[in-house]
């Protein structure tokens, strides 16, 4: 696998250039851009792990650039950098779901290694569980597709004038009835597959929540 990417937006260079530094001993590709539409450019190319963005950036500002990169990117862990002054705008991303964690303005390099590293664990985690869950989909529902196979077959096979066909047909009709009960619970447990690694999102320092 090659090394996470993380992508860092801010109209302030003084800030990029502090995270670049900062980053600089860590195992992560960065990227640093000072606009949104490169940023949005370069996600649409590349596989990203996080975005981390400035809510003052030139035209569209940092809110819509993390609400296009969720379109465009949906499994890329969103970050606001989040300066005192941001205070109302913070709030609503986090309210409204478009970023998972924040870093504090200017950036503490404790808080932003631990931020960067639980995002990329969790980018990955998510990828992970996603994996988990179709494999596992994948692997119950060929057994059950051959049973509603030999059930359609064993039906067409039936004779009306078998004495036992009125209990033949319920049997089948119990298995096929069965094996549509397994197949309800498979896309349950895929979901939950899915959603424990969502879950995830919630822990640690630097998570985002609307306190």
């Amino acid at each position: 696998m090659s090394e996470p990417r993380v992508v860092f937006v801010d109209s302030d260079n003084y800030t990029l250039s502090t995270v670049s530094g900062m980053l600089q001993e860590q195992p992560w590709g960065c990227a640093l851009f000072d606009n949104a539409a490169e940023a949005l450019e370069y996600l649409q190319h590349n596989a990203v792990e996080l975005i981390a963005s400035g809510f003052s950036l030139p035209q569209d500002g940092g809110l819509e650039l993390l609400r296009q990169s969720e379109a465009c990117s949906p499994d890329t862990i969103r970050v606001a950098l989040a300066a005192d002054s941001d205070r109302d705008q913070l709030l609503e991303a986090i309210g409204s779901g478009v970023v998972q964690r924040y870093i504090t303005k200017p950036c503490s390099e404790i808080e932003l290694i631990s931020v960067v590293r639980q995002s990329v664990e969790l980018y990955l985690l998510r990828c992970r569980y996603a994996e988990l869950a179709q494999s596992l989909a994948h692997d119950l529902r060929l057994p059950l597709q051959s049973i509603g196979a030999a059930v359609l077959l064993a039906n067409v096979q039936l004779r009306d004038d078998d004495p036992r066909y009125g209990e033949l047909k319920r049997y089948l009709e119990t298995i096929l009835a069965s094996a549509s009960d397994v197949q309800k619970i498979i896309g349950a447990v895929e979901s939950w597959v899915i959603s424990a690694g969502e879950a995830y999102s919630a822990a640690g320092p630097g998570a985002a929540r609307a306190d």
